[in-house]
This record gives C-alpha cells, structure tokens and sequence, in this order.
C-alpha cells in the first residue's frame, strides 16, 4: 500500500458524473450556463379568488392585508374541514341544550362529523338523557332498545343505509326477488 494516493471518496453515479462535468468545464464559464435542461416543475392549481379578495376589490371596509390573512388561513384547509371548530368551543351545557330537540339521526350524523362532537356525544354518562329524549320524541316510537345495543349504537342499527352483515350500501329493496323468499 502507498501512502502517497488518498483514499478515494464513495459517491454516487449521480456524483461522479456532476464532478467530470465541473471538470470539463473552462475556469471563466459560468456554472448556471449549463447546456443541461432544466426540470420540469409541477403545474399548480389555479387558486380561487375567495370571498374577502372579493369585498376587497369592491372597495368595502376590508382591507388587502385582511383579506390575504383570511385567504391564507383558509387555504391550509381542504374540503369543508374546520366548519365545526366554532360549535365545539361552546359551552358543553348550551351544545347538549340545543342538542335535545334533535332526532337520533341527525345526532349520528353530528357524532361523526368532528372527533370532539364525537366525544361529546358518544360519552356515556353525559350523553345518556340526550339520546333517550331524542329516542322518545320519535314518533311513531321505534321498538325498545336491545339490552346488548347502547342507544347511539342502535340509531345507527335504524337509521344508516348500510347493511351491518356485509357492509354494503344497498337497500333491500334492490335486492333479487329470490332472496327475499
């Protein structure tokens, strides 16, 4: 072995060829003056003027700074999300008190909108008197509750469309004639 070679560097092809390119090149060129092509970039998505630009080009009291924070902070959100982040910072006591006057299917339908309506309405304890008056105020009355079904568990036995033995999304009504006998 000789002392006098320096180890050699592992690199990838990538970089050994990057490295033969700079060294092929003249001292005076400039390196941004490659004959290489540059990538091709992504095209972005066109992005929607939203309701503060508007007021904003029509001159009421909202100003451009106003209305560039509002368009940043919605445009992190994607689809409806963050359309409850209000109604949860209300106070438990008023949200149960409006809840009441609901039927058991839009409950559902609010326990699966957000995780903290979720929690709220799935709670045992808290939630037992909202579900059995909104089960009563059904009219006409649905049969009384399985002993094994909670009462949330059975607004969904009623009132969702999918089957619960095979999961699919069909009524009954669509099925053959023949498995009906």
């Amino acid at each position: 072995m000789s002392s006098s070679t320096a180890p050699t560097r592992r690199a990838s092809s990538h970089l050994q060829k990057r490295a033969v390119k700079s060294q092929q090149q003249p001292a005076g060129s400039d390196s941004n003056t490659s004959t290489v092509a540059p990538t091709a970039r992504k095209k972005q998505k066109a992005i929607k003027s939203n309701v503060g630009a508007a007021k904003a080009s029509a001159g009421t009291n909202v100003s451009a700074a106003e209305a560039a924070k509002q368009k940043a902070v919605w445009a992190k959100v994607r689809g409806r999300r963050g359309q409850l982040k209000l109604v949860v910072e209300m106070p438990c006591d008023i949200l149960l008190e409006i809840f009441q006057y609901l039927p058991p299917a839009d409950l559902l339908c609010l326990a699966k909108a957000s995780k903290s309506l979720r929690a709220l309405l799935l709670d045992r304890s808290a939630a037992y008197a909202l579900w059995k008056s909104a089960f009563d105020s059904l009219n006409p009355a649905p049969p009384p509750c399985p002993d094994d079904l909670s009462l949330p568990q059975y607004a969904n036995l009623l009132f969702t469309r999918t089957c619960h033995y095979c999961s699919s999304v069909r009524w009954l009504s669509e099925l053959p004639s023949s498995s009906m006998e």
